[in-house]
């Protein structure tokens, strides 16, 4: 990646008679005559001064001479030696932050990067572009604070449309809508902390926390921190897109009676080593298998008003696999409409373990304890249960197979776990779920370089192996 040219903005000391191409002749506002005003060429980084206060006429919102391209990016970002990021401040009078060109009549608004900044009382969204998903290119959010953005019915903290998108390492919280809504293949969000998210939502109140519109494939969503404690409605993440992984997030709160994350409307996503904590677990809705859910940790801490609302696993189509979860205090463990099966530990739910709604193939071993039945299913419904049932108390008391070796989760070979109350110990046991990974604590957000997901295509791949 180069940068060809930066322009540094200083609000407080700067002059717009000042060239802005050095810390000690900044311009005082973004879009001053003398570097160019709206019109950016690729490569430019408008960079502001760190621990100032930036407040826009209209928008940051520009045009470019030509197309940005992976190695020629725009950049907004932040400069200086406080520990404060530069502001961003659209008075709540303002509807956007960061706001690009759209596949206008001259280029098209790809790669443009925001950072290090901290973006707050913008009425409509933090960054948004109008584009298309096929249109526009390697977006991204990098380690920034997006916060107080909405007014009636508005208001998503960041919104993307294009391909090879990603948001990382940034703080997002007490938006109108969702926290982050992305449309278009290989989407890459990791590292964020989202609450408080739909306060323009109020009866019921909530949006989710990420949320991908129409269909995102091939993407990635991990280690993000994601809590619905007060904002009820709707989930953690949804995510709509083939081919697509959740992984080790944690995401706390209740939602709407479908799921904490909710993978809908794809084949082959995958929900694995994730752990969620409040009414509901992992729910398939209208995805065609196979899809899977493996070592995760589910916990509910707040039972719903029915079975379909207080569920760890569930799908409405047949054909998935559920493997090395561990359910616990759920209404239903798991909702089985034609699954298979094995090796998860469901424990003190209140109503039954496994509730098998069409044929289920209960495999390998799955531990039951304390529910108040193990596993139910509707008359006439088929179960093949091909190995033992075990009732015992899988907690660290010797009731469980110990292993020596490494013990293969997820296509990976892993030399310890968790229990479910996500202890840490040497010799996992053979079934439930195996915490790998820790998601980063709220409001720590992990910084992500350019070169750790690089830019363009060939990112998401990466960081899938």
């Amino acid at each position: 990646m180069e940068i060809l040219r930066t322009f540094f903005i200083d609000p407080v000391n700067g002059n717009d008679n000042n060239s802005g191409l050095s810390t000690n002749s900044p311009v005082s506002t973004w879009n001053a005559a003398n570097i160019g005003g709206t019109v950016l060429q690729p490569g430019d980084a408008r960079l502001f001064k760190q621990g100032t206060i930036n407040t826009p006429a209209g928008r940051f919102q520009f045009n470019l001479s030509v197309a940005p391209t992976s190695t020629n990016p725009v950049i907004f970002g932040s400069y200086g030696t406080s520990t404060q990021r530069a502001i961003l401040d659209g008075l709540g009078t303002k509807d956007y932050a960061i706001f690009p060109p759209n596949n206008n009549a001259t280029t098209t608004g790809a790669y443009v990067i925001v950072r290090d900044l901290e973006i707050r009382n913008f009425t409509v969204a933090g960054f948004w572009n109008a584009g298309t998903t096929t249109a526009e290119t390697g977006h991204r959010v990098i380690n920034c604070i997006v916060h107080d953005i909405g007014s009636t019915g508005a208001g998503n903290g960041i919104k993307m449309r294009g391909t090879d998108c990603a948001v990382i390492s940034s703080t997002i919280y007490n938006t109108g809508l969702d926290g982050v809504f992305v449309e278009g293949a290989r989407q890459y969000i990791g590292y964020n902390t989202i609450y408080d998210t739909g306060t323009q939502n109020t009866s019921p109140p909530g949006d989710d926390c990420i949320q991908a519109g129409n269909e995102s494939p091939d993407s990635i969503v991990e280690y993000n921190v994601c809590d619905k404690t007060s904002r009820v409605w709707k989930q953690a993440i949804l995510w709509l897109g083939h081919n697509s992984i959740v992984r080790n997030n944690k995401c706390y709160g209740s939602t709407e009676a479908a799921g904490l994350i909710t993978l809908q409307n794809g084949s082959s996503m995958v929900a694995h080593g994730n752990f969620l904590q409040g009414t509901d677990g992992i729910y398939f809705l209208d995805s065609a298998g196979p899809c899977v859910a493996s070592s995760n940790i589910i916990i509910c801490t707040a039972q719903g008003t029915s079975d379909a609302s207080s569920s760890g696993l569930d799908s409405n189509v047949a054909g998935h696999t559920f493997n090395n979860n561990t359910i616990i205090a759920m209404r239903r463990g798991i909702q089985a409409q034609g699954q298979r099966c094995l090796n998860n530990i469901i424990k003190n739910c209140t109503v039954m373990g496994i509730y098998a709604g069409t044929s289920v193939a209960l495999e390998q071993t799955n531990c039951f304890y304390n529910n108040s039945t193990n596993i139910q299913s509707d008359t006439g419904v088929s179960l093949a249960i091909n190995s033992t049932s075990i009732d015992i108390d899988p907690a660290l008391d010797g009731n469980y197979v110990a292993r020596t070796a490494l013990v293969s989760r997820g296509g990976q070979d892993v030399n310890g776990g968790s229990d479910y109350y996500g202890n840490r110990f040497n010799n996992p046991p053979a079934i439930g779920a195996v915490q790998q990974y820790y998601a980063v604590n709220l409001q720590t957000p992990k910084l992500i370089t350019d070169q750790t997901i690089g830019l363009g295509r060939t990112w998401a791949t990466a960081r899938r192996k």
